[in-house]
């Protein structure tokens, strides 16, 4: 059986270094916590296009 291949994007070691101190102090993994903000941030930019969408349209 072969496995399913997902896009895994490399993050400098520096950045790595930076999140993992941060979801420290919040007292939670760093995959949980990354996986807070990056679908945080999504939908702030999902908002964004939209409410952009809706003033051009007017």
């Amino acid at each position: 059986m072969t496995k399913t291949r997902h896009y895994t994007p490399e993050l400098s070691r520096e950045l790595v270094r930076k999140l993992y101190f941060a979801a420290k102090a919040e007292g939670i993994p760093m995959t949980r916590w990354l996986n807070r903000l990056v679908d945080g941030a999504l939908k702030e930019l999902s908002e964004t296009s939209n409410n952009q969408g809706a003033v051009e349209a007017a």
